[in-house]
C-alpha cells in the first residue's frame, strides 16, 4: 500500500508521487537489518575457525544459515537472528525474535539431528525473554551473542576445535526456564478425551439399489 503525496513541481497531469507506508518501510529495514546481521554472524563463525559446509539452505519449509564444522569435524546448523545496533531490544531481548527462532530450532530438530548453534546479537538478561530462550534448551545445543559474549566465543572454539569433542558446556542462557505454579482457582488439567468415531450398524446402511 501506498500513500500519494504532491510531487514538488511536477508537469505531469497526475502530480502525485508514491510514498511508501510505515509498514511497509519498517518491514523493509527490518529484512536489510537480519540480512546484515546474518553477514556478521557468518564472519563471527569464521574468526572462530569454523568451516561452511553447505550455505543458506532449507531444512523442510524452515531456513538456515549454514551448515559449519571444526578441525575436529563436528557439524553443526546455523540459525542466525540479531541486529547490528546496540539498544534495550535487540536481539533475543526482543520476545517475538525468540519465539520465531525458538519455533524454527523445534521445527528443524524434527527433522534433522544435528545440532542448532543459535547465533545471536544480544541475549536476554532477565524476564520472559531470558526464560523462554532457557525453555529451548532442549532443542538448541546452544546460543552465541556476537555482543558482549566472551564465554560464549571461548565455547563455541572449543565446540569447533576440542578432541574429543567436548560435548554440549554449561552455559547461563539455560539456567532460569518457565516454571508454573498453582494458582487458588487452578484446578487440575485434564487429559483431552479420545475422540469416538461414529460406526453404523447394518440398520443405518441403505441397500444398494441395483443398476
Amino acid at each position: 500500500m501506498t500513500a500519494l503525496n504532491p510531487a514538488p513541481n511536477s508537469p505531469s497531469p497526475e502530480p502525485y508521487e508514491d510514498i511508501p507506508n510505515a509498514a511497509e518501510a519498517g518491514q523493509a529495514r527490518a529484512a536489510t537489518v537480519g540480512a546484515e546481521f546474518k553477514h556478521r554472524a557468518m564472519d563471527y563463525l569464521g574468526q572462530a575457525g569454523a568451516q561452511v559446509v553447505r550455505g543458506p539452505h532449507k531444512v523442510g519449509s524452515y531456513n538456515v544459515e549454514a551448515v559449519v564444522c571444526g578441525t575436529n569435524g563436528q557439524r553443526f546448523l546455523v540459525l542466525a537472528h540479531g541486529v547490528l545496533d546496540d539498544d534495550d531490544r535487540a536481539g533475543l531481548k526482543r520476545t517475538d525474535t525468540l519465539k520465531k527462532a525458538g519455533f524454527d530450532a523445534i521445527m528443524i530438530r524434527r527433522l534433522r539431528d544435528l545440532p542448532i548453534l543459535l547465533v545471536t546479537s544480544h541475549l536476554p538478561d532477565k524476564g520472559a525473554a531470558a526464560a523462554q530462550l532457557a525453555d529451548c534448551a532442549g532443542f538448541i545445543f546452544d546460543v552465541i551473542a556476537t555482543y558482549d559474549d566472551f564465554a560464549g566465543y571461548q565455547r563455541l572454539q572449543r565446540y569447533l576445535h576440542e578432541e574429543p569433542f567436548p560435548g554440549q558446556l554449561d552455559a547461563p542462557w539455560r539456567d532460569n526456564p518457565s516454571h508454573w505454579t498453582p494458582e487458588l482457582f487452578d484446578g487440575p488439567d485434564q487429559q483431552v478425551q479420545a475422540q469416538h468415531r461414529y460406526t453404523p450398524c447394518e440398520d443405518d446402511v441403505d441397500e444398494a439399489e441395483p443398476l
